[in-house]
């Protein structure tokens, strides 16, 4: 199930998401030799209106099953991102997918939570 918000429920107030999203649809291609995304990724969100824009504040957390990249020991690495912040326009190059009324804020998620992981997970 991805991540989207109904963009009409926000003209009339902020809305708050709270709830997870599986690490196989978060990022069913990501391939890493010490890394595998096996947990689902929580996520506490306040997505506001902005004029031609979604912002996005809250935090996400997830563990990931790491191997070590010293000892090839396996280990449960917890990812935590508290400042999760986006203004993600809804028109132009950069805007987020919007199918009818929905936007789908899952790309902003799995970018995020790719961009907090290690490079060499050490134990």
């Amino acid at each position: 199930m991805s991540l989207k918000v109904n963009l009409r429920l926000l003209e009339k107030e902020s809305i708050q998401l709270d709830g997870d999203v599986p690490a196989s649809e978060l990022a069913p291609d990501f391939q890493d030799e010490l890394m595998r995304l096996a947990h689902p990724v929580e996520y506490e969100l306040t997505v506001e209106r902005q004029s031609e824009a979604v912002l996005v504040t809250g935090s996400l957390r997830t563990h990931v099953e790491c191997e070590c990249a010293r000892c090839l020991k396996g280990f449960l690495l917890p990812v935590q991102v508290d400042d999760f912040s986006l203004l993600a326009p809804l028109e132009g190059e950069e805007a987020i997918p919007v199918d009818g009324d929905f936007a789908d804020l899952t790309p902003a998620v799995r970018e995020d939570i790719l961009l907090a992981l290690p490079t060499n997970p050490l134990c």
